[in-house]
């Protein structure tokens, strides 16, 4: 069955159409934070919509090289790889626009680098041919009912500690985790990292807590995560299962 070709306009709507779920969702999340955290967040989350116009007004200015990127990423003659090549590319336009005006510009830290990284088989072949390492096959994913446990499952508290570092992350031992840090495959970067964009003034709310997952102003990025699914490549594990020894 011929899949259905999205426009930008039509992408929108579909997000606004639960936009406001999700705005309650993490209202009630926020409101559950100890008090420095929670005071953390409605200060961030009071500067972060100034940003966020900021960039829809740049992204508005570049509509036209973005829908061009979007329209390939949805072309059926194309191999699958190629699709998500254009799409990396559309993310990587997407960051050139958003990150200047995102903590991630001027916080110069790594907490996200120790959160799960989930990408597609598809596109660990294509950062493994980029980067010159073969990604190994991933453990099979499976449900702890019958005896097994998942990858996430299998590095307690990821996410919230800073325990499982990308294999990719070259580590500042001078520094805490989280600070600083540099990406040594920064160029081929999963989408995911290059979409992960923090519009608070700080990296403050990013740092990871033991006992709560902290609500963050992110930049929209659902854009591409939509576009991946179409492409159908459904076939996903986190970056350490695809490459566990990094560039070894």
């Amino acid at each position: 069955m011929q899949e259905q070709v999205l426009t930008i306009a039509q992408i929108e709507k579909i997000f606004a159409a639960n936009r406001e779920q999700t705005d309650a969702q993490v209202a009630q999340s926020a409101s559950d934070l100890p008090e420095p955290l929670r005071l953390a967040y409605e200060r961030a989350n009071a500067y972060a919509p100034g940003q966020v116009e900021k960039v829809r007004q740049r992204l508005a200015a570049d509509r036209s090289t973005l829908s061009v990127l979007v329209k390939a990423t949805q072309d059926e003659n194309l191999p699958r790889e190629t699709r998500m090549a254009w799409l990396r590319e559309l993310t990587e336009r997407l960051n050139q626009i958003a990150q200047p005006l995102s903590a991630c510009m001027t916080s110069h830290c790594s907490h996200c680098c120790y959160t799960p990284v989930t990408i597609t088989r598809v596109e660990a072949q294509l950062i493994g041919k980029a980067i010159g390492v073969a990604p190994e096959s991933p453990p099979p994913r499976s449900h702890a009912a019958n005896g097994t446990e998942t990858a996430v499952a299998s590095r307690p508290g990821i996410g919230h500690t800073y325990d499982w570092p990308c294999p990719f992350l070259a580590v500042e031992t001078s520094l805490p985790p989280g600070k600083g840090g540099k990406c040594a495959i920064y160029e081929h970067r999963p989408m995911v990292c290059r979409s992960c964009l923090s519009m608070a003034p700080s990296d403050k709310l990013c740092e990871l807590q033991p006992d709560h997952l902290v609500p963050i102003p992110l930049f929209d990025a659902r854009v591409p995560h939509l576009l991946a699914a179409q492409i159908g490549e459904m076939d996903v594990a986190d970056i350490r299962d695809f490459f566990p020894k990094g560039l070894s």
